[in-house]
């Protein structure tokens, strides 16, 4: 492993800004408190994508096989690196739990993009939060000459402009979500769940750049509610932003248990009727 300090006084922001437009660009932030780090990169050396379908995508190619297996190998083939440097970057959805608990009635609908994207970067542009220290962590001498280091030497871009052309619109109707509210009371009151996460998506027409969009987020939010925000720009799909989704994936045993809890979402075999279960417990004499 090579190690370059860097004469580098920006804010990671603006280096994001700088390398947005370059494919596989990303900003991870590491919540270690003894070694806070934001990294950074782009134009990844080797991805592997698994599509909505369940197919495995190695560097453009199409393959066969167990997703989770493959995501085991591609973890397992990087180089020999310290935690974080010698990771995967990228994301898991929470649909991947299909490839490990198969949900019923068919399962839930495919999502518009991969179940997991991972990439693997050389070099890596490391930077030290409690320093205010750029680094830039190569596995190859070679990689300390990237082209894409040159793009820090000019004025990153900025964005003056609104972010959104519309206010935020919810996808759900009011009165689709209230009756979806009164279903999980119902499971909750008959004892099928414990624990239910009722998300409800708001969209807006993104006016700027989505690097923009990430950064005044993150301006406003920073290490206080979202520690591990992330922003990625896969190369064939669309950008993400992240609080939690997308992470370093260092050692196969970690990218199987993060799958393993995506799949512990997943609604159970044989769920009992929440009102016929009630009716049962009343008609019972208590003592």
């Amino acid at each position: 492993m090579r190690v370059v300090p860097l004469a580098l006084r920006r804010d990671p922001l603006e280096v994001l800004a700088s390398l947005a437009a370059e494919p596989g660009a990303f900003l991870l932030e590491v919540p270690d408190r003894a070694q806070p780090l934001t990294l950074l990169g782009c134009a990844p050396r080797a991805r592997l994508r698994i599509l909505a379908d369940g197919c495995i995508e190695r560097d453009g190619r199409l393959a066969g096989g167990d997703p989770l297996a493959a995501l085991e190998r591609f973890v397992a083939e990087g180089p020999s690196l310290p935690f974080p440097y010698g990771s995967a970057v990228g994301y898991l959805a929470y649909e991947l739990g299909r490839c490990t608990e198969p949900g019923r009635d068919g399962g839930p609908p495919a999502p518009d993009g991969p179940l997991a994207v991972l990439s693997r970067y050389d070099p890596v542009l490391a930077y030290d939060r409690s320093r205010a220290q750029y680094t830039l962590v190569c596995a190859e001498p070679a990689s300390a000459r990237v082209p894409w280091l040159e793009r820090l030497a000019v004025p990153a871009p900025a964005w003056d402009g609104p972010l959104a052309a519309a206010p935020l619109a919810p996808l759900l109707p009011r009165a689709r979500y209230l009756a979806a509210v009164r279903r999980i009371l119902d499971y909750l009151a008959a004892g099928d769940v414990y624990q239910v996460n009722l998300t409800q998506p708001y969209v807006a027409p993104l006016a700027a750049p989505a690097w923009a969009l990430f950064t005044a987020l993150a301006r406003r939010h920073r290490y206080r509610t979202a520690p591990t925000s992330t922003w990625a720009r896969p190369a064939s799909s669309p950008t993400r932003r992240s609080s939690s989704s997308a992470a370093a994936a260092n050692g196969s045993r970690r990218a199987r248990s993060r799958a393993r809890v995506r799949a512990a979402t997943a609604a159970r075999a044989t769920p009992r009727s929440p009102r016929s279960w009630r009716r049962t417990r009343r008609s019972e004499p208590s003592t």
